[in-house]
């Protein structure tokens, strides 16, 4: 299956592969960080939860952007069947090479 996608799409699975690790990671650290910070109080904790913050800002951005590249993919690939549809119209059976005499 891998070698009937373009380029684009191959690169954007690359990419989205490499996305939803980096997601799954970030999100796993930032819930081992929060199952710390209720463990403990005090001062330090208002930091680690705007650095928590921050992170899951980040990732609703990065899976936005995946989203939206996705949409730019999916349309390329979608026009790209309608034209290459469009111009397979023509039969070869009907195209009658001319000879040369």
């Amino acid at each position: 299956m891998w070698q009937i996608l373009t380029f684009v799409a191959q690169f954007y699975l690359i990419g989205l592969f490499g996305v939803t690790i980096f997601a799954i990671g970030t999100t796993m650290r930032s819930l081992w960080l929060l199952r710390q910070l209720v463990q403990h109080d005090g001062q330090e904790s208002t930091v680690a939860f705007s650095k928590l913050a921050w992170r899951i800002h980040f990732l609703r951005q990065l899976s936005g952007l995946a989203f939206l590249v996705f949409g730019v993919v999916l349309a390329n690939e979608v026009f790209a069947s309608l034209r290459t549809v469009q111009l397979s119209d023509m039969s070869l059976s009907e195209y009658r090479p001319q000879r040369s005499t």
